[in-house]
């Protein structure tokens, strides 16, 4: 082959690939949409049954400087933007709305839809790929302005019926919210019972001119029967979905969840992946059970409630869904103390930020010790008479906010 010949075939390459490029980003950032006639008397302020929960947004008056959610988290408008704790979105144009994802409270965006257009003319336009692809992504109208846009997806249960998520706040078996207030690099003990101890190892930070630290839970460890195992996320410093970033031990030895399931040697405790990656659901036989999904700071996130975040470390940490099967009476830690019968819970009510104290009292000297000062630990079976009869459902996780979370 000649020079002139190679010359011309390299160029003609390098044209396919100026021309895929574009192609490829559009495909990422719009992804594909059908679209068809309004229907006279259809609720589209809602998602079908089974498509999730719904974050709808309406632009009012054709002003792309004035909006109305619901569903969406707590919002508030900057100009075009309408900016949410659980999506963004910003109106390129009055026939373009970017939605942005905020990955630490949605896990899953089915479908999204835009209304656009008035009479005759007004269309729904949805995604036709299920999860939507892209973070962000783009949809436009080909029927004129853009009156609402409505998303489905399946948030993170973080702070509602029993999650634990974020920098401490804490709802615990009494009903009654509280916010811990732990430190980073350290270890403290949500649970500690007769024959199990589960502590959790806070990551944090504190940004310049802040009294305390910004926490997230980062890794857990229980101790039962035989059984000293942890679960962790992995320190990244971005956050690749794709990849798998948990990490575990048992009895000092790290292992792998290779297939979709994984036991104890004494197959006390069993660990099911849910999905491919980052989520799994522990359990420990007739006594208790925890979901645990890993999730970074978002940049959205990070910005708007100044964590003050570097681009070496995006605070991967777990939000998680506790259930309990069998607690003692005399059960304590942060969260085991509320399941205590005739518990009074110290915090003040009716204050803004009501916080239990003492952290002291909670701290251990590594993730698998059971030396807290509410130690409550033995090795011992809780006997039937002496079980709590208090709500065993309880979901902890990291919020917005920066505290710990649990809530039944």
């Amino acid at each position: 082959m000649t020079t002139s010949n190679t010359m011309k075939l390299a160029g003609i390459y390098m044209l396919v690939l100026a021309c895929l490029a574009p192609t490829w980003v559009h495909a990422q950032l719009n992804p594909a949409t059908t679209c068809e006639p309004v229907v006279r008397g259809t609720n589209y302020r809602q998602c079908p049954a089974g498509r999730g929960s719904t974050c709808y947004v309406e632009v009012l008056g054709n002003n792309l400087n004035n909006f109305r959610g619901s569903g969406c988290g707590t919002c508030n408008r900057q100009g075009s933007t309408f900016l949410c704790t659980d999506f963004t979105f910003i109106f390129r144009s009055a026939t373009q709305v970017e939605v942005r994802v905020n990955s630490a409270r949605v896990t899953r965006l089915n479908v999204a839809t835009i209304i656009a257009g008035n009479g005759n003319n007004a269309r729904v336009c949805q995604t036709t790929g299920s999860p939507v692809g892209g973070n962000p992504f783009r949809l436009t109208s080909p029927a004129g302005n853009i009156n609402s846009v409505r998303v489905c997806f399946n948030p993170v249960n973080c702070g509602y019926g029993g999650s634990l998520c974020g920098d401490p706040k804490i709802v615990g078996g009494d009903g009654v919210m509280f916010y811990f207030h732990g430190y980073k690099n350290a270890d403290f003990c949500l649970v500690s019972d007769s024959d199990l101890q589960i502590n959790a190892h806070f990551i944090g930070k504190r940004p310049a001119n802040r009294s305390r630290d910004f926490t997230w839970v980062q890794a857990l460890g229980f101790v039962y029967g035989p059984n000293a195992l942890t679960v962790g996320v992995k320190k990244v410093a971005k956050w690749d979905a794709a990849v798998d970033h948990l990490e575990f031990t048992l009895n000092g030895k790290a292992f792998t969840v290779e297939e979709s399931s994984w036991s104890s040697p004494d197959e006390t405790i069993t660990i099911n992946r849910i999905g491919a990656r980052n989520s799994v659901d522990l359990v420990v036989r007739r006594k208790m059970g925890v979901t645990l999904t890993a999730v970074p700071i978002g940049h959205e996130e990070n910005r708007v409630h100044k964590y003050g975040i570097t681009d070496d470390d995006c605070f991967a940490h777990f939000n998680m869904q506790f259930r309990f099967y069998s607690l003692s009476t005399h059960v304590n830690g942060v969260l085991g103390q509320t399941y205590q019968e005739g518990f009074k819970n110290p915090v003040k009510r009716g204050v803004a930020m009501p916080i239990m104290g003492g952290a002291d009292r909670y701290i251990t000297s590594s993730l698998l010790a059971t030396d807290c000062k509410v130690n409550q630990y033995s090795a011992t079976p809780v006997e039937m008479k002496d079980q709590s009869h208090l709500p065993n459902l309880a979901s902890c996780g990291s919020g917005t906010s920066g505290i710990l979370m649990c809530k039944r």
